[in-house]
């Protein structure tokens, strides 16, 4: 996406006061993520005062792809005190933030939420925890996804 395009867009929003309006917000925050702009990005969503689920994955997405999965985790955590519920889109994509770190322990915490939730493994959900536990090094578990898909 063309950030100087985004930019203007983003002029004629506030000049036509749609800077309230959560899904045009949402669109913003996702356009500054994507074009690596994620401090734009996060002064957007923390400006905003309805954030929704979309709004949150949005954000939560921003950082995993920007390089900072990290945040995108604590966000997911913030989300939930919120008490915002994810949906599988979520889920997706904060396995993904999870894949990107490598690391076991936020994996199988990510993994055990989903299992709380009793969020039912579809092809995509499935794929992206395979793709997490090879990445984090567990064949055990990898195998396990597998098993129940």
């Amino acid at each position: 996406m063309d950030l100087l395009m985004g930019s203007l867009v983003h002029g004629v929003v506030l000049k036509s006061g749609l800077c309230w309006d959560h899904f045009v917000c949402a669109a913003l925050v996702d356009m500054y993520a994507k074009c690596g702009v994620i401090d734009d990005a996060r002064k957007l969503f923390d400006d905003m005062h309805k954030k929704d689920l979309v709004t949150w994955t949005v954000m939560i997405d921003g950082y995993a792809e920007c390089g900072n999965a990290n945040e995108s985790l604590v966000l997911f955590d913030w989300m939930r005190e919120e008490g915002i519920v994810p949906d599988k889109i979520t889920m997706v994509i904060v396995v993904n933030a999870c894949s990107k770190l490598g690391a076991m322990h936020k994996a199988r915490f990510v993994h055990d939420y989903i299992c709380s939730m009793k969020f039912s493994l579809n092809v995509i959900l499935g794929t992206a925890m395979i793709d997490m536990y090879a990445k984090c090094g567990s064949v055990d578990f990898t195998r396990e996804i597998l098993d129940r898909m």
